[in-house]
């Protein structure tokens, strides 16, 4: 019996996931090219099954933000409904009943206090574990924007991304003013300046970097080397797209204003 679960499968490729293996997923190419040597290798996955697989997660997260007490309502209520369907079954079904959350739970004629308890010790860990999956992606994705993992090097410092601050929402980097809030604020009418005065933590030159960015990612086609980063450029683009009009203006705005500087330093 095949222990595998296939995420998504094409004539070329098999991804697919282990029965007993939560910590990977495995891509399977044929005719495939590769660089292997001691504890590195380098796999060139064709674009047509990458753009396939990229659309699939494999990471279950609906533990992650659930309290001690709603876990404990959750368990109570699933052991509550095993009991009842063990007392309920007749002898030949009641060895499935009893097979069945068994792993989670133990016999399903285990005295009930004692089935809440191996139920909250395993879904505490398993809220436990989706959390810590959670961290390690964000921590990631903070590396592929703080290093500049991207095609034209321009979101370097730019944007954080941490669920500790406002649940993972996108911010410019430094502070908790949500990304979005530019965007939103200009397609609402407001001029670059009352954002700025509106939102003091966000400093004019990320706010201009964002503009910039923005603006490319309207005219170009997002790259390779963009997509690397994943939620901010998707981010941009879908505020950039409600918001053209107001950041055609400012960044017209922002060029004005730099040609005046020049012009003034060149007079003195």
């Amino acid at each position: 019996m095949s222990t595998k679960s296939t995420i998504a499968y094409g004539q070329d490729f098999h991804f697919y996931t282990e029965v007993f293996d939560d910590d990977h997923a495995y891509l399977e190419l044929k005719n495939g090219q590769f660089e292997a040597s001691d504890r590195h290798v380098m796999v060139a996955i064709p674009v047509t099954i990458w753009e396939t697989i990229r659309q699939h997660s494999m990471v279950d997260f609906s533990y992650a933000d659930q309290t001690d007490e709603e876990l404990r309502r959750h368990v109570e209520q699933e052991v509550q409904t095993r009991i009842e369907e063990f007392a309920h079954a007749d002898e030949r079904k009641q060895p499935i009943i009893n097979l069945r959350g068994s792993l989670v739970y133990g016999p399903a004629d285990a005295p009930k206090e004692a089935q809440i308890a191996n139920g909250l010790d395993y879904f505490r860990k398993l809220r436990d574990r989706q959390r810590k999956i959670r961290r390690d992606i964000a921590h990631l994705r903070n590396m592929a924007v703080d290093e500049g993992i991207h095609a034209d090097g321009g979101t370097q410092g730019l944007v954080t991304i941490n669920p500790e601050i406002l649940g993972g929402t996108p911010v410019f980097a430094g502070t908790s003013v949500p990304v979005s809030v530019l965007f939103e604020n200009l397609a609402d009418g407001m001029s670059l300046d009352a954002v700025l005065d509106a939102y003091p933590a966000l400093p004019r030159d990320l706010a201009v970097k964002a503009l910039r960015l923005s603006g490319q990612i309207l005219v170009q086609p997002i790259t390779q080397g963009e997509e690397a980063i994943g939620l901010l450029a998707d981010g941009l683009r879908q505020a950039a797209n409600r918001a053209s009009k107001s950041i055609d203006e400012a960044l017209k705005f922002i060029d004005q204003s730099n040609q005046r500087i020049q012009d003034k330093e060149r007079n003195k």
